[in-house]
């Protein structure tokens, strides 16, 4: 009797092993799995993260572009550059224009770099 209940406790044993390997390898599997997972969403969060990064870099030359946009139409509504006399063959009138456009960029620079925070 008591090899009976050696046995029974035995196979007992082996059984509970075999769900406890079985339940391992379906752990091993769901980690596989989680891992893909995560590192897919790490990628995909990274390239979001990119694309953003990229579009506030656009948006900040675009910002800047507007500002000096802006300046430049104040000085010529001030008459600053002559371009009411102007002539499309009128090299002085450009070479004034351009003149006025570098001291933009001389007094403002961080606007012609794309640095200025909206």
């Amino acid at each position: 009797m008591l090899e009976a209940v050696q046995i029974t406790i035995n196979s007992k044993i082996l059984e509970a092993l075999q769900n406890l390997c079985q339940d391992m390898e379906e752990l091993e599997a769901q980690h596989t799995a989680l891992v893909s997972l995560l590192s897919r969403t790490l990628y995909q969060s990274q390239c979001l993260l990119e694309k953003n990064e990229q579009t506030v870099l656009e948006t900040q030359a675009l910002h800047s572009l507007d500002s000096l946009c802006k300046q430049v139409a104040v000085l010529i509504a001030m008459k600053k550059v002559p371009l009411h006399k102007a002539s499309p063959n009128d090299l002085s009138s450009l070479k004034e224009f351009r003149d006025y456009a570098l001291v933009a960029s001389i007094t403002c620079p961080d606007k012609i770099k794309g640095t200025e925070q909206p």
